[in-house]
């Protein structure tokens, strides 16, 4: 039987660079919004395009990596769990109803692209003392 995953792929902007957290137990967490555009003709004929907003949270080292690649506006890779929480919620009318919140649990990421012009380098050029300093075209992946 084949193995099947849950996986979701995303292509697109970094929409702001993201800032590392550490959640109360020591966790590291960072959250990545990236936008997608969609592109469709209407029933006019007319092309219309359509940008969606994704927000994904990546922990431990995968959190670390993806607050030192990764700045607003690079095109970006990434690999997600897809998972729903359910929450309540009030309408405008004050109703209170059930809603289901989609959250993405990044498990690896890839900066696609040359850097754009004027972005600041991620580490100096004295910054021989810094190890475990990889290239940015590298696939992270989340450790299990």
């Amino acid at each position: 039987m084949a193995q099947i995953n849950n996986q979701v792929t995303l292509i697109g902007n970094a929409v702001r660079t993201p800032e590392l957290k550490v959640l109360g137990n020591g966790t590291k967490l960072a959250h990545l919004t990236v936008a997608t555009n969609t592109v469709f003709k209407d029933k006019a004929g007319v092309r219309q395009e359509r940008t969606a907003f994704h927000d994904v949270a990546f922990f431990g080292r995968s959190a670390e990596r993806v607050c030192a690649l990764v700045t607003k506006g690079r095109l970006v890779a990434l690999d997600a769990a897809l998972s729903y929480r359910s929450l309540k919620a009030i309408d405008a009318n004050g109703v209170e109803f059930n809603a289901k919140q989609v959250q993405l649990a990044g498990q690896a990421f890839q900066v696609l692209g040359p850097r754009p012009q004027g972005a600041p380098t991620p580490v100096e050029a004295d910054a021989g003392e810094v190890e475990g300093f990889e290239e940015f075209d590298e696939q992270v992946e989340v450790a299990a």
